[in-house]
C-alpha cells in the first residue's frame, strides 16, 4: 500500500489523484517479499498475510565470562574471555576482548546463548550452530574438539530456542519436543541415562515445550499449558519437586502454574508467571531465590516485592528480572557489583533491589558474576565482574552500575 503525492502515478493505484492522505492498495501487486527488513516489526508477513512469528529465545546472553548478542542484520557479536574460541571470531591470540567482535562466517542468527566456555545460536532456517569448548560433546557436532568458529549441530532442525549450560546444551523444537547433548552426569540430558552424548538425543516424556533452560547440572522447560518440568541434579531442591533426588527424566515442578518463562541457574531455578509475579526454588545460600531468607527451597517460593515481571534470568548465585515499566531488579550475591545497585560491599540481598541506570530494559540476562540488559532502543548495558572484559565497555574494571556496551546499538529485539 502507498500514500502521498501521486501526480505521476507513483502510488500505483491506476490514478494520478493527488495527494492521498491514507494508504491505497497498489494494483496487480502480490507476493511482495521482504528483503533486509526486520519482519518482527511488521504488522503482517507480506508474503502470506499472516501474523509474524514471535521470536523465542535470547538475543543478548551473559555467560560465565563472556557475552554475546544477535543484531538486526542477523550477525552476532561476542566479547569477553576468548579461551577455547567461545567468541567465535577465529582468533585466540588475545586472552580476552573488551568490546564486541563479530562472530565469523554467518549472518543468519536468530537467537544466541552463552554458556561457561561455549556458545550456541539458532539460525533463521531452524538449524543450530555452536562454538568454543567441546568437552563432553557440548557442541553437538559428533566430536569433542574445540571449535574457534561455528559448527553445525548434527541431526537438529526446526529449533525454536537453545540454551547452553556449563557442560551441556539443550534445544526446544517447533513440534514441542526437546533435545539435549553433552555431559549427562546426574541425568541432565533427560534421556533416561547418565551417558554423555556427542550429538542431540530426545528428552524423554516431554511435549508441548515452550522454552528450555540449562543450569549447571539440571535442565528445566516451560510448557505450553503453563506448567514446568525439570530433570537432572536435585541437590538443594533444584528440580522443585519437593525432593532432593536426582532424576534422569523430567518431573513436574510442584505448585507452579501460569508459567510465562523459565530460567535455570547454577543450582536454582526461577519462573516468571503470567500474573506478573515470579517464583524461584533450589539453593538459596546467597538469597538468590529472593524470598527474604537464605533457606534452600525444594518447591517454588514467591520472590518478595516483585510485580509486573516480563522476563526473568537466574545466574550462578544471583537472579534478575526485567519489569513492564522498563526497570530491572536483581537479588542474591552482591559480589563484584553484579546486582547493579551501586553498592560495593560484599554480601548478598535476599530481596530484589533496583538496578541503577537503565529505564527502558527490554530483557535481561544474568551470567556467572555479571549481568546484561538489552534496551528498547537496541543498545545494551552490562555490570558486575569484568576481569575478562565481559561487560563490553572497553575496560577490565568491575562496575557496580550499568555501563554501556561499546559499538552495539542494533540488537535484535524479541
Amino acid at each position: 500500500m502507498c500514500w502521498g503525492y501521486n501526480q505521476f502515478g507513483q502510488l500505483g493505484d491506476n490514478t494520478t489523484v493527488t495527494p492521498k492522505a491514507t494508504p491505497g492498495t497498489v494494483i496487480n501487486l502480490t507476493n511482495v517479499r521482504l528483503n533486509g527488513i526486520n519482519q518482527s516489526l511488521a504488522v503482517t508477513n507480506v508474503d502470506d498475510g499472516t501474523a509474524p512469528t514471535a521470536r523465542s529465545g535470547e538475543t543478548l546472553s551473559a555467560g560465565d565470562s563472556h557475552t554475546c548478542a544477535v543484531l538486526d542484520n542477523g550477525s552476532a557479536m561476542c566479547w569477553g574471555d576468548q579461551e577455547f574460541g567461545r567468541l567465535g571470531n577465529d582468533n585466540i591470540t588475545a586472552a580476552s576482548i573488551t568490546s564486541p567482535t563479530k562472530v565469523v562466517n554467518l549472518n543468519q542468527f536468530k537467537t544466541i546463548n552463552s554458556g561457561a566456555s561455549h556458545t550456541c545460536a539458532v539460525l533463521d532456517n531452524g538449524s543450530a550452530m555452536c562454538w568454543g569448548s567441546n568437552s563432553s560433546g557440548r557442541l553437538g557436532d559428533g566430536t569433542s574438539l574445540a571449535q574457534l568458529t561455528p559448527v553445525m549441530v548434527a541431526s537438529l532442525s526446526n529449533v525454536k530456542s537453545i540454551s547452553t549450560g556449563p557442560n551441556h546444551t539443550c534445544a526446544a523444537l517447533d513440534n514441542g519436543s526437546a533435545m539435549c547433548w553433552g555431559s549427562n552426569s546426574s541425568g541432565r540430558l533427560g534421556d533416561g541415562t547418565s551417558l554423555a552424548q556427542l550429538t542431540p538425543v530426545m528428552v524423554a516424556s516431554l511435549s508441548n515445550v515452550k522454552s528450555i533452560s540449562t543450569g549447571q547440572k539440571h535442565t528445566c522447560a516451560a510448557l505450553d499449558k503453563g506448567s514446568a518440568m525439570c530433570w537432572g541434579s536435585n541437590s538443594s531442591g533444584t528440580l522443585g519437586d519437593g525432593t532432593s533426588l536426582a532424576l534422569l527424566t523430567p518431573v513436574m515442578v510442584a505448585s507452579l502454574s501460569n508459567v510465562k518463562s523459565i530460567s535455570a541457574g547454577s543450582n536454582h531455578s526461577c519462573a516468571a508467571l503470567n500474573n506478573g509475579s515470579a517464583m524461584c526454588w533450589g539453593k538459596n545460600d546467597k538469597g538468590q531465590l529472593g524470598d527474604g531468607t537464605t533457606d534452600n527451597r525444594s518447591i517454588p517460593v514467591t520472590v518478595s516485592s516483585l510485580t509486573n515481571v516480563k522476563f526473568i534470568s537466574a545466574g550462578t548465585t544471583h537472579s534478575c528480572a526485567a519489569l513492564d515499566n522498563g526497570s530491572a531488579m536483581c537479588w542474591g550475591d552482591k559480589g563484584n557489583g553484579r546486582l547493579g545497585d551501586g553498592t560495593t560491599t560484599t554480601g548478598s540481598s535476599s530481596v530484589p533491589v533496583i538496578v541503577g541506570g537503565p529505564t527502558n530494559v527490554k530483557f535481561i540476562s544474568a551470567g556467572q558474576k555479571h549481568t546484561c540488559a538489552a534496551l528498547d532502543n537496541g543498545s545494551a548495558m552490562c555490570w558486575g565482574y569484568n576481569i575478562s572484559g565481559q561487560i563490553g565497555n572497553g575496560s577490565t574494571v568491575n562496575s557496580t552500575t550499568a555501563s554501556n556496551v561499546l559499538y552495539l546499538n542494533n540488537i535484535r529485539l524479541p
